[in-house]
């Protein structure tokens, strides 16, 4: 009779370990998706690439920054930005500031943005509004953001929150399916 307590209590125990490491693995996959990524390569106007080039990104909406330095490739990477609006800028000694607004992270994406250095002095600097569509050209990974007013705009049939994938490119809805014998209707 003891022995078998003892047992049950060691089970319970092992199962609500495990319960505990899966919730927190789970949080720490879903954390890790919510963000995105930036990266590129600066070069001079030759083309050649400028080591320990000073890279900020800028929240637009928090005023958090995140600084980081081009490689000796000229290489720079922001592997985990929260989702928002960024000012990316870029300063190095003999040249004018490279600056570029309205970068937009949303979850998941992986924008590469090549920053090209302008010879100057310290005032002149480069501005540049991104208000072009972001292509991700990093990852062949297929997803979008449904903004608000999409999902306001769209006509739910049933408030089916799944016929908003209907708004990816790409994707279309079907139609005429039976789901009793997997023939079309007529």
């Amino acid at each position: 009779m003891m022995g078998a307590q003892m047992t049950r209590k060691f089970i319970n125990r092992v199962l609500i370990s495990i319960l505990c490491w899966s919730v927190l693995a789970g949080g720490i996959v879903a954390w890790a998706s919510i963000t995105g990524s930036v990266s590129g390569i600066v070069t001079d106007p030759a083309g050649a690439v400028l080591v320990n080039a000073k890279v900020v990104a800028t929240n637009e909406d928090t005023g958090v920054q995140s600084e980081t330095t081009s490689n000796t490739q000229g290489f720079y990477t922001f592997p985990a930005l929260s989702v928002g609006q960024y000012d990316l800028t870029c300063s190095q000694s003999g040249f004018g500031d490279f600056h570029e607004t309205a970068v937009k992270i949303d979850v998941g994406t992986a924008l590469r943005i090549d920053i090209k250095m302008l010879l100057g002095s310290f005032t002149s600097s480069v501005n540049v509004v991104s208000d072009k569509l972001q292509v991700d050209t990093e990852t062949s990974q297929g997803g979008m953001v449904i903004e608000s007013a999409q999902m306001q705009a769209m006509p739910l049939n049933g408030r089916s929150y799944l016929q908003l994938l209907t708004l990816q490119p790409g994707v279309s809805p079907i139609t005429g399916y039976s789901s009793t014998n997997g023939e079309t209707a007529s």
